[in-house]
């Protein structure tokens, strides 16, 4: 199991910022499950649902800026994890983009591809390993969508959400799977024992003179509609 408790550049938990949070937080004298639970409460909610420069950024730099998406915020809770002795992995998919529909519109919608990257964090405990995709987006931000669309159907695709059924919410940490976007699923890939190795096979979702358009021109404005939609000063039309 030592591979899965590795250090890597992605996974950069010797970064001081990071130590500086371990100390802290002291997690490292919790129990595992209050480890699993505290760590995975903090990257759900303390690091908020966006979308970021690019998905694969070091540990470091997601703590550092506090928003991310499910891969960058998996890289984050994985780095977390691991400096406090608990094992885990990465798992790749690719999920359809219209689950982005609403806080993506017009041309930057236009620039994300019909399948986009993504992946979550597979924690070892209890000798099964646990999905923890449901850290990808706060809670705060999920209930204010969930909130505007009342007569919503079952199933909710959009605005970075994807449940298969909107009232049984699992993206809590009680020892189960945990999911957020698992409605947007279309190809379930490997499982790599670190992000790190799953970039050496897949590319990022955006990249040459897409990546540019989105960085130079939508990224800023897309995070400061998620904001705007989480602090309630956005009505949905």
């Amino acid at each position: 199991m030592d591979r899965f408790l590795q250090k890597t550049k992605l996974l950069n938990y010797n970064h001081k910022i990071i130590e500086d949070l371990n100390f802290k937080k002291k997690w490292a004298h919790l129990t595992k499950y209050e480890k699993i639970k505290q760590i995975y409460n903090f990257v759900q909610n303390e690091i908020l649902f966006g979308y970021p420069e690019s998905d694969n950024v070091k540990a470091s730099d997601v703590l550092e800026k506090k928003y991310g998406n499910g891969i960058t915020k998996s890289i984050l809770l994985m780095a977390l994890l691991r400096s406090n002795g608990v094992s885990c992995k990465f798992k790749g998919l690719k999920i359809k983009k219209n689950i982005h529909n609403g806080a993506v519109k017009g041309i930057a919608y236009l620039l994300f591809p019909q399948k986009m990257i993504h992946g979550w964090a597979e924690v070892f405990y209890k000798d099964q390993w646990v999905v923890l995709e449901g850290v990808t987006v706060d809670n705060n931000y999920l209930n204010k969508i969930l909130s505007m669309y009342p007569k919503r159907e079952k199933e909710f695709n959009g605005y970075g959400i994807a449940l298969i059924d909107q009232n049984k919410i699992n993206n809590s940490w009680n020892e189960q799977n945990t999911f957020v976007q698992r409605g947007g699923i279309v190809e379930y890939l490997d499982i790599y024992n670190s992000p790190d190795d799953f970039f050496e096979y897949y590319k990022q979702t955006l990249t040459g003179i897409r990546r540019i358009l989105y960085k130079k021109l939508f990224m800023k404005k897309i995070n400061k509609k998620v904001m705007k939609i989480r602090n309630g000063n956005l009505k949905i039309k």
